[in-house]
């Protein structure tokens, strides 16, 4: 299992077509200009599985709102990727509201024991 806030953007992900203009506007320079999706594709090309898009609980997929400048970007950078024999396990996964404990939600998936 590989688990936490990898400052990464999936593809898989419902961003607007127009993230590239938001994210240059809100000067949100992290995930590049362009934004990159690199780090998530060569993961899920070394066999990794997105637990969240795998087997979603709920709809819900951010994990951190940003606004800047007037703009406001959802984005998720928080993941939890299983190996391919702990993806068969998957039961569910699931963005877990965190309230203003952080800037970030938090993500739990969950694994049958056989």
């Amino acid at each position: 299992m590989l688990a936490g806030d990898l400052n990464s953007l999936s593809r898989a992900d419902p961003y607007p077509v127009d993230l590239a203009d938001r994210v240059r506007r809100a000067r949100v320079d992290q995930y590049g200009h362009p934004p990159r999706f690199d780090v998530i594709d060569d993961l899920e090309g070394f066999g990794w599985a997105d637990t969240l898009r795998l087997k979603p609980a709920s709809p819900q997929w951010v994990t951190a709102r940003r606004q800047r400048d007037g703009a406001i970007i959802d984005f998720r950078t928080d993941f939890v990727f299983a190996s391919p024999a702990l993806a068969r396990r998957l039961l569910a996964a699931q963005v877990v509201d965190v309230g203003t404990a952080s800037d970030h939600h938090a993500l739990a998936a969950s694994f049958s024991d056989a």
